[in-house]
């Protein structure tokens, strides 16, 4: 029978589901509080799981599983170097040709509820009008329109832009030996937060 690794399995919804369908399931966790509920809800809904208390930076059983579950918004709680030990812990975990099932929040979600709209700045003569017309959460592209209005006459243009995240970008500039030393939220030497509108970085070329 398929084999499931629910990882981070709290009370244990899903392994005992899976369970009461046949399946043989080990559910993981770090809590032992969870895990105790787990067995007593196991025992009550008549399904059979192997739990174990382990934490997902370390646990992996090398090649014994069909299927990693990791649902709940249960990834991520870690430090980058720890987040990905735990992705390589659920990949070593897995059998060949095995499945991954990973439950995230919606980030470019966020994201987009927060990008669209238009600004206008002046020019000489006239007015630029930026307008954010579509937000891409797969490319994290930005369709841009700017209306140009300068001396009584209107052009448009079309582009795209693409967004990075500030770890993503920390990660590609360290690629190539440039390491951020500053941030700030704008020129006026703003600290960057959530709420300001430029992410300015200063990097140091280190290598």
């Amino acid at each position: 029978s398929t084999r499931i690794l629910d990882l981070a399995c709290g009370q244990g919804r899903h392994a005992i589901a899976f369970a009461q369908r046949g399946m043989r399931v080990t559910g993981v966790d770090a809590s032992v509080p969870l895990l105790r509920t787990a067995k007593q809800q196991a025992r009550t809904a008549g399904g059979s799981v192997s739990f174990i208390r382990g934490d997902m930076r370390t646990y992996r059983d090398a090649g014994q599983y069909d299927i990693v579950l990791v649902l709940g918004n249960s990834f991520g709680y870690f430090g980058d170097k720890d987040n990905e030990r735990v992705l390589s812990n659920v990949a070593a975990s897995l059998k060949t040709g095995g499945w991954l099932v990973l439950d995230l929040p919606n980030t470019p979600g966020m994201l987009c509820r927060q990008i669209a709209g238009a600004w206008t700045q002046k020019i000489q003569g006239g007015k630029i009008t930026t307008h954010t017309l579509n937000f891409n959460p797969e490319t994290f592209q930005v369709t841009l329109r700017w209306d140009i209005m300068q001396h009584g006459k209107k052009t448009s243009v079309d582009g795209k832009l693409r967004l990075y995240a500030p770890p993503e970008i920390n990660h590609l500039l360290a690629h190539y030996g440039l390491v951020i030393k500053k941030s700030y939220g704008s020129f006026t030497n703003e600290p960057f937060n959530i709420k300001t509108k430029r992410y300015l970085v200063i990097a140091q070329k280190t290598k």
